[in-house]
């Protein structure tokens, strides 16, 4: 943390391309300044804005004038009221005004807005209308004279067909014909057990001559 202060001199700066009547309502309204306070902020001469404030407060003060449209001096505290060959006027510390004091609108950019283009002479056309009345582009004209067909059965592509695999046989042998079964080439299937049903035992014969399956319980 930097123990360093700095004082704060504005001198009525503006902005390339601020309209100077609104940079001047925006800092009035920042710190609540009318009449005479006002103009001599924007008198020429360097004012004395704030004393004795640390870096991080000095750039607070620096980016709220930049957002308003002007520019201020950090110098470091206690700097001579006359360096540069100008004396300095005290304003006193100025505070920024909190925002609920005054009315953001005077801060507001100046937007002018745009004229709304005159559409009366338009009309909608009839269904089916083109719209587009622009010729359509000519049609390309391509060179087919040096284009023969091919005669049946000729080849587009002149390259040499790929060289075919060289596959290494001699260690295999045919069986006779007749001989041998696809039976032991099958993989072999287990078949799933059958559930136990010893457990199981039917119940008193049931209307209509079944007998129902009844499952023994705690009871049993």
């Amino acid at each position: 943390m930097s123990f360093e202060r700095f004082d704060i001199y504005f001198q009525g700066a503006i902005m390339r391309g601020e309209e100077p009547e609104a940079v001047k309502r925006r800092v009035g309204a920042l710190f609540k300044l009318q009449g005479e306070r006002l103009e001599r902020l924007f008198s020429g001469q360097p004012v004395a804005i704030k004393r004795g404030i640390d870096m991080d407060q000095a750039i607070q003060y620096r980016v709220t004038f930049w957002n308003a449209g002007a520019l201020v001096e950090i110098r470091p505290a206690l700097a001579a009221a006359g360096s540069g060959g100008t004396a300095a006027t005290d304003d006193g510390n100025l505070s920024v005004s909190d925002a609920r004091g005054f009315d953001l609108s005077d801060c507001a950019p100046q937007v002018t807005p745009q004229p709304i283009p005159d559409i009366s002479g338009l009309a909608l056309e009839r269904p089916g209308a083109t719209i587009d009345e622009s010729p359509p582009a000519p049609a390309r004209e391509i060179d087919t004279e040096g284009l023969t067909l091919a005669p049946d059965g000729g080849r587009l592509d002149e390259s040499p067909p790929p060289a075919p695999p060289q596959i290494d046989t001699h260690e295999l042998t045919l069986n006779p014909a007749n001989q041998g079964s696809l039976a032991e080439f099958q993989k072999p299937v287990s078949p799933a057990p059958l559930p136990s049903t010893e457990h199981l035992e039917l119940a008193d014969e049931a209307p209509g001559g079944r007998g129902r399956a009844r499952f023994p319980t705690s009871e049993d």
